[in-house]
């Protein structure tokens, strides 16, 4: 194994460490839930971040998806009121 070789491999292992961290970090911060963690992350759906989960060696597991129950107890942002339309003439 040569220099470069060598140097690509430490940069691979910081990239899946790094993203390792990240995604732990999202899921921490949402409960477990997917399809939060993968919104934050900018990845285009969950499976698309269970994907890179596995990639990188994440457990899922330890990071159990939230019950219906804990989903409609936690509190909602209010919405935003809707704004009238422009007339048309």
């Amino acid at each position: 194994m040569n220099i470069r070789d060598e140097a690509e491999e430490a940069a691979r292992a910081q990239v899946e460490a790094f993203t390792r961290a990240k995604i732990e970090d999202a899921l921490r911060r949402h409960g477990g839930n997917r399809t939060l963690a993968a919104r934050e992350l900018d990845y285009v759906s969950p499976s698309s971040l269970r994907r890179a989960a596995e990639r990188v060696g994440v457990d899922l597991a330890a990071f159990p998806p939230p019950t219906p129950q804990e989903i409609a107890a936690k509190p909602r942002a209010p919405r935003k009121p809707r704004t009238k339309r422009a007339e048309r003439k």
